[in-house]
């Protein structure tokens, strides 16, 4: 479930999102 919410959260948010998901597990 975190891990979609995640994945939302990149396509509406900034790439700055996408390196704390990365670091989070992705």
């Amino acid at each position: 479930m975190i891990g979609r919410l995640r994945g939302t959260l990149l396509e509406k948010n900034p790439p700055q999102i996408l390196i704390d998901a990365g670091g989070v597990g992705y």
